[in-house]
């Protein structure tokens, strides 16, 4: 009988704690918006938290009285789920991040491949417009020839204009605005769904 009776003690001490937690929280979050509150990790012990949920139910069934709007159902289950999760000593993280936009990742390579051929651009513009070319431009050049096998002839600067001329076009709008209107609608319909 003794045993009974502690473990009848030990429970009211649970409930109380329980209680008090909840009201603690309840309080807490009371003016916060949702998007301001920590986020509630995943329960790893279930056998734990069912009494805590048991005794949660009873208190959410007194606050369900109070309930004027969707908000306060928010506030009431919200509070419920992190006293679970305070009780079992669970980390609580700070308020969720807002999820900053990116540009995605197809206009990322298409602006990296643009400023290369941009950068191809100037140091080929240099090397024909001025006679003696720094050392990084000549360098930029030479590397560009061996890329473009254009050897060392006298040639070479005709070789190099007609290049300038094509990537001077890859970079004209006309020929960028297709390449990105064929990813932009997919990518504007995942905006949509997150």
């Amino acid at each position: 009988m003794s045993n009974n009776s502690t473990s009848l003690l030990g429970l009211d001490e649970v409930n109380t704690e329980v209680r008090l937690i909840f009201g603690e929280m309840f309080h807490k979050f009371e003016g916060l918006m949702p998007i301001d509150r920590p986020t509630i990790p995943k329960i790893r012990n279930l056998v734990a938290a069912a009494k805590i949920i048991e005794e949660l139910n009873t208190i959410i069934r007194e606050k369900t009285a109070d309930i004027r709007n969707l908000k306060d159902t928010y506030r009431i289950m919200y509070s419920a789920a992190i006293t679970v999760v305070t009780l079992l000593g669970c980390k609580i993280q700070g308020p969720c991040k807002q999820r900053t936009m990116h540009e995605p990742p197809w206009k990322q390579r298409l602006q990296k491949r643009i400023n290369k051929i941009r950068g191809e651009i100037f140091h080929i513009y240099t090397h024909l417009s001025a006679p003696k070319s720094s050392k990084k431009v000549e360098r930029a050049v030479k590397m560009l020839c061996q890329t473009l096998k254009i050897s060392s002839s006298s040639d070479r600067n005709k070789q190099l204009n007609a290049h300038l001329e094509d990537q001077m076009q890859q970079t004209s709008y006309e020929t960028i605005t297709p390449k990105s209107s064929t990813v932009r609608p997919t990518h504007e319909r995942l905006q949509c769904k997150s």
